[in-house]
């Protein structure tokens, strides 16, 4: 944050340098971060916003000028990701009146937007949405938000409209008047995953009052528009509504790049996007090294080969990863069998690295469909009269013809799937799945948010891991043994770093709502 101030103006500038929002809300999750700047790529597919080759002009040794026109991408990268992801200019004319201002510049750098279905629901929840007593006008507001989108899409597209023209309905308050107002382009990537497993009543009370269908959708890119206002005058709310028109028209003249990225079409957008990515370096990075020299030419000409080849690997692989993904999905589903979602759930979580590691999980993902559709025959009648007694037995009886079928058949799509993904692992230009900065904090036994712990937030996790991640089991302290002592950690107590579950102790005591539980760090097996 910087404050100038001279004679005729003053000047606040705000730069917010890296900013990740996580999610939280699941210890598992195959999209951990659920906000965070965009990793730039080399080439002219890269983010906009990265710097140009540098150049230079007037007299010097042509040695230098050929160096300066080899600078390496990697420091252009650096470059890029240096810059804030945030940053803001706020101009104040000292001579004009308190609501007058001479610009306000408003920049952020490409971001990326992972969503899942559960944190949606979650964050429904907190803000009210969804809940029993109102789950008629929740329904009510959606229908009529639906509608207020459609009208604001008819309004954009009239060439008369005008966003200020709301000023004049406004009564009373105070008016802003800017020389200049600007909002930078903004490109944000998205993308949204639905949950494929049963989820609990609150959020699917919160998904019938949201009263859409959800569905996943792949890395869909939107690129906003700058927005320029020159000399808008009016009051605050007048314009707050001109900027959000803004973005509500952006973001509706974009949405058939929403659609076309959808799983069970296969992210077409998407797809397109890469091959169109792979033949520009394929003409781009050759034309570059043209300009230099005949080593440069060949050498430009193997990077943009590399590229074509990378693009369209990782394209044709995320569309048949993402079509057999959801139709094996689907015959999960199907099954009704709610361990047989979990198992998928968790193995969703982790996404193969490489095109071996995914092979090697669809094999084993479609041994499982097939041994689990025979076993379950005979497996699912008895856990179906073992709690439910006759009504669970023949419900069993169906659960296991269905899954007989629907399991080994939704193995076989997962072979595909899990290689597909592998190989878009191995082609995937951004580096691979983004990790959270620290693990989900964890929230005391009665529901006061304190003060982020490491302590707390490893034994928290330690305890995920040992009970499937289930919310209604909560931490309350561990401690750690060794040479006959106890190294006691409790939620809520201070301190910081990291539990002794990394270090050389051989025993660790897990304190929970439920239970006490003793730990071999050697073995990771656990006893009441």
């Amino acid at each position: 944050l910087d404050f100038t101030s001279s004679s005729l103006t003053k000047a606040f500038e705000l730069s917010v340098g890296h900013f990740q929002m996580d999610n939280q809300c699941a210890q598992q999750t195959a999209l951990p971060v659920l906000l965070s700047p965009t990793v730039p790529t080399s080439g002219p597919s890269a983010a906009l916003g990265a710097a140009p080759p540098a150049s230079r002009s007037g007299s010097g040794s042509g040695g230098d000028t050929q160096q300066a026109q080899k600078q390496p991408q990697q420091q252009q990268q650096q470059q890029q990701q240096r810059l804030p992801f945030l940053h803001v200019v706020l101009v104040k004319d000292v001579a004009a009146g308190d609501g007058a201002f001479k610009a306000l510049d408003v920049l952020v750098q490409a971001m990326t937007v992972k969503l899942e279905e559960r944190l949606l629901l979650r964050l429904l929840l907190f803000f009210g949405f969804g809940e029993e007593v109102g789950l008629l006008e929740n329904a009510e507001s959606t229908a009529d938000w639906m509608r207020e989108w459609k009208r604001t899409l008819a309004i954009v597209d009239d060439p008369t409209y005008d966003p200020l023209a709301v000023s004049e309905m406004v009564d009373g308050g105070s008016r802003l008047y800017f020389e200049l107002l600007m909002f930078q382009p903004i490109i944000l990537n998205g993308s949204f995953q639905t949950a494929h497993s049963a989820l609990p009543d609150d959020l699917v009370q919160a998904k019938e009052a949201l009263g859409v269908t959800l569905v996943s959708i792949g890395q869909s890119q939107l690129k906003i528009h700058a927005l320029v206002l020159e000399h808008p005058f009016g009051t605050p709310g007048a314009l707050w509504e001109a900027i959000a028109t803004h973005y509500k028209q952006e973001v509706l003249r974009q949405g058939y790049r929403i659609v076309g990225s959808a799983d069970f079409l296969g992210n077409p957008v998407g797809m397109f996007q890469n091959l169109s990515a792979g033949v520009r370096d394929f003409f781009y990075e050759p034309a570059q090294g043209l300009t230099r020299s005949p080593k440069d030419f060949a050498e430009g000409l193997k990077k943009g080969s590399s590229s074509l080849v990378k693009n369209f690997m990782h394209g044709l692989a995320n569309s048949t990863s993402q079509i057999t993904g959801t139709i094996s999905h689907k015959l999960a589903d199907i099954t009704m069998d709610e361990e047989y979602q979990r198992d998928r759930e968790r193995k969703r979580a982790r996404p193969p690295r490489d095109a071996l590691e995914g092979i090697g999980s669809g094999l084993l993902g479609m041994g499982k469909g097939i041994v689990g559709g025979i076993t379950g025959v005979v497996t699912q009648p008895v856990k179906g009269a073992a709690n439910h007694g006759v009504e669970g037995f023949f419900k069993g009886v169906g659960k296991g013809l269905v899954g007989v079928v629907a399991k080994p058949v939704a193995g076989i799509f997962d072979l595909v799937s899990e290689g597909s993904a592998g190989i878009r692992s191995t082609a995937d230009l951004a580096g691979g799945v983004k990790e959270r900065d620290r693990l989900p904090r964890n929230i005391a036994v009665n529901d006061v948010l304190g003060v982020y712990s490491q302590k707390e937030a490893n034994g928290r996790d330690l305890l995920m891991l040992m009970n499937d991640c289930d919310p209604i089991e909560r931490y309350v302290a561990h401690f750690a043994l060794s040479d006959g002592r106890a190294s006691v950690t409790s939620a809520g107590s201070a301190g910081s770093g990291r539990s002794g579950r990394g270090g050389s102790l051989q025993l660790i005591g897990l304190v929970t709502s439920e239970r006490v539980i003793f730990v071999s760090e050697r073995t990771s097996r656990g006893s009441n």
